[in-house]
């Protein structure tokens, strides 16, 4: 029996074809950005990171130049993004577990998560 038909939330990600970018699915030169709007990539990268990647996630393999090029060019558009500063994927879930809020990094009557964890069993 395969593992997908044991739990029916497991998936699998197939490669791209091998003329094709492998970590964004789009052809492009090596130095080039990777996609980020390719849906292959939001979600190889959100498997891998825990968050949806950002402009700058996507410039982040090119040389310093390239990088500062197409940093400059996509703040003139108003669409340059950077991962914001917040808590992991395994923190929101933890916070969720213990019915505290997701969205902020603020802990519960002056308690860090993992005393109030603690204190939840």
């Amino acid at each position: 029996m395969a593992d997908t038909q044991k739990n029916p939330k497991m998936w699998s990600l197939l490669p791209p074809h091998p003329d094709l970018c492998q970590e964004c699915a789009v052809k492009h030169d090596p130095g080039m950005p990777h996609n980020r709007d390719s849906m292959y990539y939001k979600i190889k990268f959100e498997a891998e990171h825990g968050r949806y990647p950002q402009w700058s996630d996507a410039i982040a393999h090119c040389s310093p130049e390239m990088q500062a090029a197409w940093k400059a060019e996509l703040e003139q558009r108003g669409v340059w993004s950077e991962p914001k500063e917040g808590m992991p994927k395994v923190e929101r879930v933890a916070r969720k577990i213990a019915g505290m809020p997701t969205h902020s990094k603020k802990v519960r009557r002056g308690k860090s998560i993992v005393t109030v964890l603690k204190g939840s069993k």
